[in-house]
């Protein structure tokens, strides 16, 4: 059990440690469809979806707060092992972090991305509503 815990923690310690690299710039397509990698989008717009809104309102006319992102997100974790759970919290920050430097900065850029992967997760995972962005 020990060597399993401690596996899991180098595994999530170098996600952590390439998500810290790659804060910069994401890219959709940098990012499989895994549990780990959907849980994580998901409770990152779960977490700031309020603030994106409050940032540009124009979220509010859109679907994003009929998704239920923690209960995708807890789904997808039921029954995950420690290595599962260390991966998904070092890509939940990495998405975060894009998320958060977007409203900071005010520029939007990363908000698109990780929306990205959040649809790819929906459409892997068959989970709807997707996001919808307003007209």
């Amino acid at each position: 059990m020990k060597v399993v815990l401690l596996a899991g923690l180098v595994a999530g310690l170098s996600m952590a440690a390439s998500a810290a690299s790659a804060v910069d710039q994401i890219k959709s397509e940098d990012f499989k469809t895994d549990a780990a990698t959907c849980a994580g989008a998901y409770g990152a717009l779960a977490d700031t979806r309020q603030r994106m809104a409050d940032t540009w309102p124009i979220f509010k006319q859109s679907n994003i707060f009929e998704i239920d992102y923690p209960g995708r997100r807890d789904k997808l974790m039921v029954g995950a092992g420690p290595d599962l759970k260390i991966g998904q919290a070092a890509y939940e920050t990495q998405f975060k972090t894009a998320l958060v430097g977007s409203i900071i900065d005010k520029n939007g850029r990363q908000l698109g991305e990780v929306l990205k992967v959040a649809a790819r997760c929906d459409y892997a995972n068959n989970t709807m509503p997707t996001f919808t962005p307003p007209k």
